[in-house]
């Protein structure tokens, strides 16, 4: 094993294991050991590849060995072979089996959750579907068992936590919803046992519970939300601050979808996260504590006034002590507070829907608030020593009011922070406008906010890349980088007229030639901007012209790459997405947009049209929640009512939301549908699939049994464009369940 050959170094390695089939003892060998942990260290990797190998053949039988051997078959989980890495993945979930030592499956874990992050997608799958078969194991699950695991993973696990959530993301993308729901319940658990346990960590226990909730807040029911609120508490050290962020954060996903029966636990929420604000532990954390105040006091008390009475003497506290006192870190803390309720609650926009609040915000001020808090926040960078708090309390409105940031005095903010000396400072109006704003904000790319943001200071973003501050190059890089990925989208090449869009198909496809990498991005902000154009044209855009789509032009213009066709497909299907919860306006009349132009793309693989049905096949799945919402909703009111901020009652949805969202659903349903009949597919074969890996069944050619793919027939949805009165949502809801019940994702239940 030490030749200087590396074919011969590998035969070594092979021949050992003849000798180890007869004798496994051999390898607790010291020399045999030693000589085993040298080849894992090989320079080559096939050599280092027989090592784990080898290892791998034997570690299974003695249990001794797996723990034996850990800490060098660990450190080849970054290795530089692929194989290699493949290879100890696999060991690793066989050695997890097999030994009984707990730092020892703890730390399995924590390598597993490094190996997710590998660049290649092969182990990333290998590492997801290992630590699935640990955490969730498909037979004999104990919820218990998986808990205590997962508390120690993360009590050791020293990566950053954004891996640590991707992984469990991942598990639970598998379908471990109900899995993860139990493992919670366990996590509780163990936390009202403890309570008289003085070594007990908290702060393990809570982070499992957040991550594990992250992608369903709605496992954390009013029970748990009261046993977890016994933990936030005033923090006397790091580890209690930590915890009170989490459970901030916890609180805040998971209260919209609490029922408003949750009083008690409501209101000492309130009262915990109220004396917070009166005397918040540092300017970091303040962002949670208000935003979960505003959570709390929105979706359960509803008590404004007192929310607002915090508003209001907070300025009342900054009128009195006035600009002389801007870089004291008291007054700062006030500041930060007033633009985090304004972002959060919006003070104008409740204004005029509630009197109480209204008689408020014109006690503090007769101009807009927004206006009024704009000219405070400018007035106090003017005078403040350091521009962090206040370029946070301008980020703040600017996310909850878009377009003051395109107003002169904003203009004339920045580009005084630009003018300065301070290279830190200078850095933060260029952050703010790409992290705060551009990607804090989903609707400023279509308000055109962010390109006139850009345009306005690209002199300032050049002069910051090209100086010699690092944090300064950094900010103004990310904003080229926002630039260029905004590439370029024409409606026009979409448009009824076709020798315009021929025109505009021809532009396009020039700059497409000579510049691929740059224009092909952001294709659902192209397919937006195409609707809106055709919205200008006719109240209800068609997606096809004679089965002809019409952004079939682009999708060919990327026939090359394959790539490049399923990226440009799975963004479209993202405009499927909806969030019944969110604020983001759910428009039917989009989503029919795409669905009839995916209908009648020319696919050139099997592998695009089921990335596409894939897709479709999800959402259709979680559309059970919307049936079910629906089908408690009921809506009262005369026929002819607009359904503007009606709630569909017991279901407690906004109800032209819920109905909206029916809708989408159900083009979802019939684009499935029509794709699987057309292209001779089955759903369970689409599901299986891996988009991007080559498979046999992918690479086929699409042929669709018709001669020409035909366009979607929605005529079972008759409001397919959007509801607007209350009898459209009766029409609507009876029709959904009609269909859903047809598609077998609904149970037979007795007609309304």
């Amino acid at each position: 094993m030490g030749s200087t050959v590396v074919n011969l170094r590998s035969k070594a390695l092979r021949g050992l294991g003849n000798i180890v089939v007869a004798d496994p003892d051999v390898l607790r060998l010291d020399i045999v050991k030693t000589g085993i942990e040298d080849r894992l260290s090989d320079s080559s990797p096939a050599v280092r590849d027989a090592a784990v190998d080898l290892i791998g053949k034997y570690i299974v039988q003695r249990s001794e060995l797996a723990d034996q051997y850990f800490d060098h078959i660990s450190m080849r989980v970054t290795d530089a072979g692929l194989g290699v890495r493949k290879r100890v993945v696999k060991l690793l979930r066989d050695m997890f089996n097999v030994t009984n030592n707990d730092e020892v499956k703890t730390n399995i874990c924590c390598k597993l959750i490094e190996a997710t992050n590998d660049e290649d997608d092969g182990v990333k799958d290998l590492a997801v579907k290992s630590l699935t078969e640990i955490l969730c194991p498909p037979s004999n699950f104990d919820p218990a068992q998986a808990a205590a695991l997962l508390v120690d993973v993360i009590k050791d696990y020293r990566g950053k936590d954004e891996s640590l959530k991707a992984a469990l993301e991942a598990v639970g993308a598998n379908g471990q919803t109900q899995r993860y729901a139990e493992i919670i319940d366990s996590l509780i658990s163990r936390m009202v046992d403890a309570t008289e346990q003085s070594e007990f960590n908290a702060t393990s226990h809570i982070k499992a519970i957040a991550l594990l909730s992250f992608d369903d807040p709605a496992l954390i029911d009013n029970q748990k939300a009261t046993v977890l609120l016994t933990y936030l508490r005033t923090a006397t050290n790091a580890d209690e601050a930590r915890t009170n962020e989490l459970l901030l954060e916890i609180f805040t996903r998971s209260i919209p979808f609490m029922p408003k029966a949750s009083s008690s636990f409501a209101q000492e929420l309130s009262k915990i996260v109220r004396g917070f604000v009166g005397k918040p532990p540092n300017i970091d954390a303040l962002k949670n504590i208000v935003a979960c105040y505003c959570a709390v006091t929105k979706h359960l008390t509803q008590e404004w006034a007192a929310l607002f009475m915090v508003l209001r003497s907070c300025l009342i506290q900054i009128r009195a002590k006035g600009l002389a006192n801007a870089s004291s870190p008291a007054i700062a803390m006030v500041y930060f507070i007033t633009a985090l309720i304004t972002e959060f609650a919006k003070p104008e926009e409740l204004a005029a829907e509630n009197s109480q609040v209204e008689d408020i915000i014109r006690g503090i001020t007769d101009e807009p608030l927004q206006e009024y808090l704009l000219d405070n926040y400018i007035a106090f960078s003017g005078a403040a020593s350091s521009q962090k708090v206040p370029s946070l309390c301008l980020a703040a409105l600017f996310r909850a009011y878009p377009p003051l940031i395109l107003q002169e005095k904003s203009a004339v903010w920045m580009q005084r922070v630009f003018s300065s000396d301070d290279m830190e400072n200078k850095g933060k109006p260029k952050k703010q406008g790409v992290d705060d704003l551009i990607g804090s904000a989903a609707d400023l790319h279509e308000s055109g906010v962010s390109t006139a943001l850009v345009q306005r200071n690209i002199d300032y973003v050049i002069a910051g890349a090209k100086s010699n501050h690092a944090k300064l190059q950094s900010a103004a890089m990310e904003v080229f980088e926002f630039t260029i990925n905004q590439g370029l989208y024409h409606p026009l090449h979409a448009g009824a007229d076709r020798h315009i869009a021929e025109q505009a198909l021809n532009l396009h496809s020039t700059l497409h030639t000579k510049h691929p990498s740059l224009l092909n991005v952001r294709y659902l902000e192209f397919a937006r901007s195409s609707y809106d154009y055709l919205r200008t044209i006719t109240a209800e855009p068609v997606g096809h012209y004679n089965g002809t789509p019409g952004l079939g032009g682009w999708y060919d213009l990327l026939s090359e790459k394959r790539a490049w066709r399923l990226e440009f497909l799975r963004a479209l299907v993202k405009a499927f997405d909806f969030e019944l919860m969110g604020n983001e306006k759910i428009e039917p009349g989009f989503v029919l947009y795409i669905a009839e132009n995916l209908s009648t793309f020319n696919y050139q693989l099997q592998e695009e049209v089921m990335s596409v049905v894939q897709h479709l096949s999800h959402v259709v799945s979680e559309g059970t929640a919307v049936a079910n919402a629906i089908e408690l909703g009921k809506v009262m009111g005369m026929e002819d009512e607009s359904l503007a901020d009606k709630v569909a009652v017991v279901s407690e949805f906004n109800a032209q939301r819920l109905a909206n969202a029916s809708i989408v659903v159900g083009i979802a349903l019939l684009l499935k549908n029509l794709l699987l009949d057309g292209y001779g597919l089955t759903e369970d074969k689409c599901l299986k699939f891996v988009p991007g890996k080559k498979s046999a069944l992918g690479d086929r050619a699409a042929t669709n049994r018709y001669t020409k793919a035909p366009p979607l027939d929605h005529s079972r949805i008759p409001l397919v464009h959007g509801v607007e009165t209350v009898r459209d949502f009766w029409s609507q809801q009876a029709t959904f369940l009609h269909m859903m019940r047809e598609d077998g994702m609904l149970g037979q239940m007795p007609p309304l």
